[in-house]
């Protein structure tokens, strides 16, 4: 499997996974594929996989347990990642940072093509920019290493799965070309 089709799994799987809520309609009525139902009531916990709840959110059913990210959270990922002891360090990221970032993206544009402000539309590009800068910095580290082989103990646990997938794919890749230059494996 590529190592981008690897990537989209893990988003998906992150779709996939289940998230809680809390109803705020007085009576929400799931029908599941089996003819079962679900009826919970306004202020019981929901638990299903974070594709339905985001439907149901965007109903007015629901609120999300876990809040979704925000131009604060970037911007402390952003100041963690450039502001290191080391280049050759990785911050921690919370957790399904991509796929929180893709989502804020997302609900974003969703909100300026409603009703397009000022403000919203800085805070694209703002965020667009600070995600880019951090996704660089974190390229570049997760490079130095793939090539170098030095320091992937202490970084590993700082990968996200979607860095830790590319990261191994570029290894891997590294070593074979090396090998096949020089008829033999070093290292």
């Amino acid at each position: 499997m590529s190592v981008l089709n690897q990537v989209k799994n893990l988003l998906f799987s992150v779709e996939e996974k289940n998230t809680s809520a809390i109803v705020v309609a007085d009576k929400v009525v799931l029908n599941l594929p089996s003819g079962n139902k679900i009826v919970t009531m306004r202020g019981e916990r929901l638990e299903a996989p974070f594709w339905i709840i985001s439907i149901l959110e965007s109903k007015g059913l629901v609120k999300q347990e876990e809040p979704m990210l925000t131009i604060n959270d970037i911007l402390k990922v952003h100041h963690d990642e450039t502001h290191k002891k080391s280049s050759r360090e990785l911050s921690s990221l919370p957790d399904n940072f991509y796929f929180r970032t893709r989502k804020f993206f997302e609900d974003l544009e969703k909100k300026i093509s409603e009703k397009p402000t000022p403000e919203a539309i800085s805070q694209l590009k703002q965020s667009e920019r600070l995600v880019n800068e951090i996704i660089e910095k974190r390229l570049t580290t997760i490079l130095y290493i793939a090539i170098s082989g030095r320091g992937e103990e202490q970084i590993l646990g700082k990968m996200s799965p979607e860095e830790e997938a590319l990261y191994r794919w570029v290894r891997l890749t590294i070593n074979s070309w090396r090998e096949i230059l020089l008829g033999r494996r070093i290292g």
